[in-house]
């Protein structure tokens, strides 16, 4: 919000909020932060330990689900938008179905056993097993998307456009010293244009998220 009311200039979020900001408010990307080198990331839904699975979604059906918020574009947007593609309704289709855990919790939930299923984004998962939080076998990945877009640099609507130039252009020519105080497994940031994107906002208007264009 206080990007889209242009009380800041400028901004790193998640692709939903960037569609958000873009949409709502005319933000604009400038640059996509790389995960080991690649702009694209993929969205996950893992399954407890032991969980069979066969066929994802249709042999999923009457098992417990726990999604992230609906701010989550991995862990809500596009599981959602996977399933009801298919014609499948989640709070119907899922014996026991939540909304609203964090990514860590999620995960978790399935590692204890507290839930068959639940959302979540490869580079959160990788990263819990790097850390030691969980180990590669606590669960199980039961279906991943089609690449995704990074989270993104996005600046105010209104920037003059040489600035926002400049701004992606310094993000991206960051040196390895630079990024070194960047999380694993960031490795840098790559000039960006809406267009990667737009496939996600399709994904906000086919669910009703978004209004209409």
């Amino acid at each position: 919000m206080a990007l889209q009311n242009e009380q800041i200039d400028i901004a790193q979020m998640g692709p939903w909020g960037y569609i958000l900001a873009h949409v709502n408010g005319g933000s604009r990307i400038v640059n996509t932060m790389l995960v080991n080198g690649i702009p694209t990331y993929k969205a996950i839904i893992v399954g407890r330990p032991g969980l069979s699975v066969p066929s994802f979604p249709d042999s999923a059906r009457g098992m417990s689900m726990q999604m992230l918020d609906r701010g989550s574009t991995s862990g809500w947007l596009v599981p959602t938008h996977f399933l009801r593609s298919r014609n499948i309704e989640p709070q119907s289709f899922f014996g026991r179905y939540a909304e609203g855990a964090s990514a860590a919790a999620a995960q978790m939930a399935t590692v204890n056993g507290q839930v068959d299923l639940a959302t979540g984004w490869d580079t959160h998962r990788n990263t819990m097993i790097r850390n030691g939080t969980i180990s590669a076998t606590a669960n199980q990945i039961i279906w991943e998307s089609e690449p995704l877009p990074n989270e993104c640099v996005v600046v105010r609507r209104g920037m003059d456009e040489a600035l926002a130039t400049r701004i992606g252009a310094v993000f991206a020519g960051l040196t390895q010293s630079e990024l070194e105080s960047l999380p694993w497994p960031y490795t840098g940031f790559v000039a960006a244009t809406h267009a990667p994107y737009r496939g996600l906002e399709q994904m906000g208007r086919d669910l009703g998220v978004l209004r209409a264009a």
